[in-house]
């Protein structure tokens, strides 16, 4: 992994992550938003077969930190949260390998969605200890869209970036 790599996609989860909390409020759905650091972060980890652990570990550093300074009010829950999923993530990928890719595009949305209701669920517990008055656990209609938006979102970017690799 080279420094320009490192450079790019960080220069690319905070525009992500400033466009998250600025512009795509304008593309609110019931209050759902797309989260486009997330997306980019499940798409590195997904797509990349040979992810090293102090990758995952750097892409949720970098990842979390930019969703933290934008969405909450401390430091620490995106971070945690995107290093477990990635982790699960990988686990993820070397339980279900398969050198004939069948069924790819069921496993891909089966993934996302248990990955994103993981990374849900840790956000709300973590900020639920960090103060119980502010942060209610809600599992609405809100919640409901977030999922099926995020993951449209991120099949489209799936769709894109495999035909420009057929390019």
């Amino acid at each position: 992994m080279n420094w320009q790599k490192i450079l790019g996609l960080t220069i690319l989860f905070f525009l992500f992550a400033l466009l998250q909390k600025s512009f795509l409020a304008i593309f609110s759905i019931f209050g759902a938003v797309p989260n486009l650091t997330f997306i980019v972060f499940f798409l590195i980890i997904f797509s990349d077969k040979k992810q090293k652990n102090y990758q995952i570990v750097l892409w949720s550093f970098v990842a979390g930190f930019f969703l933290d300074i934008f969405l909450h009010s401390h430091v620490g829950p995106e971070i945690i949260a995107l290093a477990v999923i990635g982790f699960l993530l990988k686990i993820a990928r070397v339980l279900l390998r398969n050198d004939k890719d069948e069924g790819g595009v069921w496993r891909f949305a089966t993934l996302f969605i248990i990955i994103w209701l993981i990374y849900k669920i840790l956000i709300m517990i973590y900020l639920r200890f960090i103060d119980p008055l502010q942060t209610p656990i809600i599992f609405n209609l809100q919640f409901i869209v977030e999922i099926f938006y995020n993951f449209a979102v991120a099949s489209a970017t799936l769709k894109i970036l495999s035909y420009e690799k057929k390019v």
